[in-house]
């Protein structure tokens, strides 16, 4: 029991300290904008991405958390896997995981966060969009289509510029900067896309129950999405990376380093386990377990994803693997070592 009460009072205190941090960086964001209306140019990129880094690191300690950032100088943020730049200023995102489209503008910037959790907490999740992106999420009267709809309309933000038809509906107004089509378990290919949608400000993503993605491209020739590469997503956070994140490229690449992540977080919680099997004997059937399925997983994930390019058939491969540990683990933490009264290794 002491070891429970001490467990939950230092996670009530690192959640008081996680939001009184983020609160203190957003109140320092707003004085700093304020001052940024008097500068020049080449004074305001700086500060931007400056302040932006501030932002995002702050941002990543909250749980949940989503700010409508206003008052920036008026520009386009341009976003890749190693960073983002705002004019000829430029930085990158070190050991932040960020997921957005190649380019949003910045006034207004809408960021969030997610957990990433499988099942153990590995990070949040940071991802940045705009209201002026218009997220149109096409579906169908399928359980699968259903099912996807409900999953993502919980997950999304009230600020994101979204808006939900079916399959025989078109929708009236692009966004102003950017429309992102987002296929629920539906064939893009059979949806005809307005006139007035049918220019290079506009992409698309199947999702399917399966876990497959399939990215689209306008495709001026043909005035239609065109398939461009295949993935998958693991579980909601990855999924809400595929839906803001509109280049293949980015989100490989990006979760690749989210998976490395995982691989360090993985082998912290082995060495957890490692000392608990030594301090509580009679649970070390258990942990011996434990430690074996996260070495062999965190073996076949640098095995699997840093030595070359995968097929789609080894990504879908991947989608099982960590389902398995999720749930090996899962079973594990909330049945076996409970019923032992064991102490819980996450």
């Amino acid at each position: 029991m002491t070891f429970s009460k001490k467990t939950q009072i230092e996670t009530s205190f690192n959640l008081v300290f996680m939001v009184f941090a983020g609160a203190i960086i957003l109140l320092f964001f707003a004085i700093v904008i304020y001052n940024l209306q008097s500068s020049n140019a080449s004074q305001q990129e700086t500060a931007v991405v400056s302040i932006l880094n501030s932002v995002l690191s702050g941002t990543r300690l909250g749980q949940q958390t989503s700010a409508l950032l206003q008052d920036f100088p008026e520009g386009e943020l341009l976003i890749e896997c190693a960073g983002y730049s705002y004019g000829t200023s430029t930085t990158n995102f070190g050991s932040i995981l960020a997921y957005g489209p190649s380019s949003t503008p910045i006034n207004p910037l809408l960021i969030w966060t997610h957990e990433w959790q499988m099942p153990f907490f590995i990070s949040n999740f940071i991802y940045m969009s705009s209201p002026n992106i218009k997220y149109i999420f096409i579906h169908s009267t399928s359980s699968n289509s259903a099912l996807l709809k409900q999953k993502i309309s919980s997950l999304l933000p009230e600020q994101l510029n979204t808006q939900f038809l079916t399959v025989s509906q078109n929708p009236s107004v692009p966004g102003l900067h950017h429309t992102r089509f987002v296929f629920l378990d539906t064939d893009p290919e059979s949806y005809s896309i307005p006139q007035n949608f049918q220019n290079e400000k506009t992409s698309g993503i199947r999702i399917s129950a399966d876990n497959q993605l399939t990215f689209y491209s306008f495709d001026k020739q043909q005035s239609s999405l065109a398939a461009t590469d295949s993935h998958v997503f693991y579980d909601d956070a990855t999924l809400l990376s595929a839906i803001v994140t509109d280049s293949q490229e980015y989100y490989d690449c990006m979760l690749k380093k989210s998976f490395t992540r995982y691989s360090q977080a993985a082998s912290s919680l082995s060495l957890r386990v490692s000392q608990l099997k030594e301090q509580r004997r009679e649970c070390s059937n258990l942990y011996g377990a434990i430690t074996g399925s996260l070495s062999e997983n965190v073996k076949a994930f640098v095995e699997l994803f840093n030595t070359r390019e995968l097929t789609q058939q080894e990504w879908a491969g991947s989608v099982n693997l960590f389902n398995s540990l999720i749930s090996s683990l899962k079973q594990l933490n909330q049945e076996s070592l409970l019923q032992k009264s064991c102490p819980l290794i996450y």
